[in-house]
């Protein structure tokens, strides 16, 4: 690869990464996001517990234990950062898309 293209795809790759960042920041609270959150104040109240507790759409929580880490993870850079959960919840699929990138 030339150091042009390089160039182009490192920039197209950070221009894309802004753009998503700019849209999970944007993006208002979705019945997704709404969920997730209802799951994280339901874990951090009960731990495991949240496996029997159904959200406001009567949704249950049917993810392996490591989405407890994760969503508990994801609270805690929320609260220490004081953005809302829902923009780190929208931007981890970008941090992923870079990752895989390198």
């Amino acid at each position: 690869m030339t150091r042009t293209q390089r160039f182009v795809l490192i920039g197209s790759l950070t221009l894309a990464t802004l753009i998503k960042a700019f849209l999970a920041w944007e993006t208002p609270d979705t019945l997704d996001t709404i969920a997730y959150a209802e799951f994280l104040n339901e874990i951090r109240d009960g731990g495991a517990a949240v496996y029997d507790f159904r959200g406001s759409f009567n949704n249950l929580f049917i993810f392996p234990p490591a989405m407890i880490h994760l969503l508990k993870a994801l609270g805690w850079v929320a609260d220490s950062t004081g953005l809302p959960f829902r923009f780190w919840l929208r931007l981890l699929p970008s941090v992923a898309d870079v990752a895989v990138f390198s």
